[in-house]
């Protein structure tokens, strides 16, 4: 496969990645009665209820697994190759990065 075929495809599926990510957004944590109650059928980017713990994001916005992903991506990108250090460090890096910014959005996984 061709390099230009590679990245156009990684393009694509982080895209989809964030697309969905920021889509779903809204909706985590939910069940699917609470979804339906809230939503009716989520067809776009809305806003998360006042009550969520993302009702601080704007709709759009992706959250920390499509950071982190990308992260993680820019860590093949670079190197070439994926190593449990370089993909540790650059989600630490990430992390620190972050900031206060961190506890808005960060699921419970990410915050351990």
């Amino acid at each position: 496969m061709k390099r230009d075929s590679r990245f156009a495809k990684a393009h694509g599926c982080l895209a989809g990645l964030a697309l969905g990510d920021a889509m779903g957004c809204p909706t985590e944590f939910l069940t699917p009665e609470q979804i339906a109650a809230e939503y009716g059928r989520v067809e776009g980017l809305v806003a998360a209820p006042a009550w969520h713990p993302h009702s601080a994001m704007s709709p759009g916005r992706v959250t920390d697994d499509t950071e982190q992903a990308l992260a993680l991506a820019g860590v093949y990108l670079h190197a070439g190759r994926m190593s449990a250090e370089a993909m540790a460090r650059a989600l630490l890096n990430w992390a620190e990065a972050q900031g206060r910014r961190l506890s808005l959005y960060a699921g419970p996984s990410t915050r351990r």
